[in-house]
């Protein structure tokens, strides 16, 4: 049978599926493509888009930066969940991220960069 995708594959993603574990362990994120050449696994809560993880094959041609500005056009708020790149904070403080904390929806407080549209 035939499953509707969360999210449309247009716009900002060429693919939209479910990841394997996180629907094994009922997270709710999925694997994803990007017309700008990152990939990676996210969730969407309302019209927020809260990444987990993010990778690129070809680092340093603006990919990141295009990614953001899409999914800024796309999302009230996007939320990186898991920096494990110290040298990416200071790209999203000045993409206009802040720092913050959240409360997951099973209680735990996770850090995250944050966006919000204004």
């Amino acid at each position: 049978m035939f499953q509707q995708p969360d999210h449309p594959t247009t716009g900002t993603f060429l693919s939209w599926e479910p990841d394997p574990l996180g629907s094994a362990l009922g997270t709710g994120y999925n694997r994803f493509s990007s017309t700008t050449g990152i990939d990676g696994l996210a969730k969407i809560v309302g019209n927020e888009f809260r990444v987990l993880a993010l990778h690129t094959f070809t680092p340093g041609n603006g990919n990141f930066r295009e990614f953001i500005k899409k999914c800024k056009e796309e999302f009230d708020s996007i939320l990186v969940e898991a920096i494990m790149e110290p040298a990416l904070v200071p790209v999203l403080d000045r993409y206009g991220f802040s720092p913050t904390t959240i409360k997951e929806e099973w209680g735990e407080e996770v850090e995250v960069h944050k966006w919000q549209k204004q």
